[in-house]
């Protein structure tokens, strides 16, 4: 297959990852960076895909089993080096919105939680409240992925959506605490941004996305 470059959006279907892989090989050897330090650049879907690609690509297309200057990079992490372009960002509010780091947050912000429900579920037992808050940290950080528009609208104090509970309220109280913006935020500005023509530095060549 000879796959020629293009301007526009190319995509290759199938059901499974190894009838994927000629048709990127294809591609990745049909836009060479000008600059032949640059690294060629990849999403992958997830951190599974990725390892795969990695091992695959070594195979096929790396000298001795190694595949040198490319660069694989997961969604999220191709998405706040952009916001962080675009955006001027001085760094992307990560770290306060990470399981292990949020999870502490919600402990001490349930110790003093006027939720009746909450409280005589707790009781005075820390273990069992860190239990909960390790919990209703794992949720949120799904939120922050599949759900951002629920957590936008706690924030902004629709506590029914979808239906009432404590994590609205408490969300609310974590996000004026950390007073930086969650991924979900950012990705509005961004998208506001770029749809002005902000302009960034990425450069003319393509990117591949696998999965």
């Amino acid at each position: 297959m000879s796959v020629a470059p293009t301007n526009g959006i190319i995509v290759y279907r199938a059901s499974r990852l190894e009838a994927l892989l000629n048709p990127l090989q294809e591609l990745l050897d049909a836009s060479r960076p000008a600059d032949t330090l640059a690294p060629q650049r990849v999403i992958a879907a997830h951190a599974g895909v990725r390892d795969w690609l990695l091992r695959a690509l070594a195979q096929r297309r790396g000298s001795a089993g190694i595949v040198a200057n490319l660069e694989v990079l997961l969604p999220s992490s191709w998405f706040d080096e952009l916001a962080q372009r675009v955006l001027g960002e001085a760094a992307v509010a990560l770290a306060p919105y990470r399981h292990a780091a949020l999870r502490w947050r919600v402990y001490e912000a349930l110790g003093s939680s006027d939720d009746v429900e909450v409280r005589a579920l707790l009781g005075d037992d820390a273990r069992r409240r860190f239990g909960l808050a390790d919990r209703v940290a794992r949720i949120y950080t799904r939120y922050l992925v599949y759900r951002p528009d629920w957590l936008r609208a706690w924030a902004a104090g629709r506590n029914s959506i979808p239906t009432p509970s404590f994590l609205a309220p408490l969300w609310r109280r974590l996000r004026e605490e950390i007073g930086t913006p969650q991924r979900g935020e950012l990705f509005e500005r961004l998208i506001a941004a770029l749809g002005k023509g902000a302009a960034h530095d990425e450069d003319e060549q393509p990117l591949h996305l696998f999965g």
